[in-house]
């Protein structure tokens, strides 16, 4: 067993293999991947040879396979948003005022730190 097949899951890491992790600009890194998180690829310009398929099937799969994998609108899936939607009024309505602000800065924290911590722009 080699050394360098030892060190390749640490090398997997975007954190440690990203060129531009340590060129600066970090708040624009993480507000660039927040745009990229909340806005769908079709309603922003997007790099085409990252769908590259053989078929036209498989172009539309990966197309769809994008909207949902990196948009975190999308990742609900496309008929899901009607329950989440309901089942954050129905919170509204039920949780104290209180435990609300909690679970919002929560949620707003985790999303912000998974973006800060990813080393590069992830289009």
């Amino acid at each position: 067993m080699s050394p360098n097949s030892l060190a390749r899951p640490f090398l997997t890491n975007t954190r440690a293999t990203s060129r531009d992790v340590q060129q600066g600009h970090q708040l624009a890194k993480i507000a660039l991947n927040l745009f990229d998180t909340l806005v769908p690829q079709f309603l922003r310009s997007f790099d085409d040879p990252l769908l590259a398929q053989h078929s036209a099937w498989g172009w539309l799969c990966e197309w769809f396979s994008q909207c949902y994998k990196i948009n975190l609108p999308f990742a609900f899936g496309s008929v899901a948003w009607p329950a989440v939607l309901r089942e954050l009024f129905r919170i509204a309505r039920e949780v104290p005022r209180r435990a609300r602000r909690f679970s919002s800065a929560v949620i707003l924290d985790v999303t912000f730190l998974g973006l800060a911590a990813h080393g590069a722009r992830d289009h």
